[in-house]
């Protein structure tokens, strides 16, 4: 069992609700179970990592960056129309994105509201992937951009 999950069992003894690993907003028992077995807490050099992929890839696009809690990471102009810039690193572990589905539905109407297209760039080691839209994908089904950072430029044709 790990950390969390004894965490989790502690916590709702303590306020009388059960077992942890029952369903929790209509997800499987199983499904919650996995989600925290493959949970990875954020630390401080992970996020600074991401940071630092998320100016690289402004200076690629020669965008800029946005503050957190924003619908987008980058913006940038493609004919004089803004277009935004969705930054996924993977640090560790599977090939995987997510993105939720508040997240997912707030950056559609980002783009909505804006009249623009969005996009999504992963970054894994030095390797970057380029998919349009938004969404939670597997790397495979994402387009390897050849150049890195600075053939992003090519791939979206600016």
């Amino acid at each position: 069992m790990n950390i969390l999950t004894e965490i989790f069992e502690e916590f709702y003894k303590a306020i009388g609700k059960g077992n942890p690993s029952c369903a929790v907003k209509g997800k499987s028992a199983a499904k919650v179970q996995r989600a925290k077995d493959t949970y990875k807490p954020i630390t401080r050099k992970k996020r600074k990592l991401s940071k630092a992929n998320e100016l690289r890839t402004a200076r690629g696009v020669k965008g800029r960056p946005l503050p957190d809690n924003e619908p987008m990471d980058v913006l940038f102009t493609k004919a004089g129309k803004i277009e935004g810039i969705e930054v996924k690193t993977i640090i560790e572990g599977s090939n995987k994105i997510t993105m939720h589905k508040d997240s997912r539905l707030r950056k559609l109407a980002w783009a909505k509201r804006n009249k623009t297209k969005i996009h999504t760039v992963v970054i894994k080691g030095k390797t970057v992937y380029y998919r349009e839209g938004v969404g939670s994908w597997d790397i495979k089904n994402m387009k390897k951009v050849d150049g890195g950072f600075k053939g992003l430029s090519k791939e979206l044709k600016l």
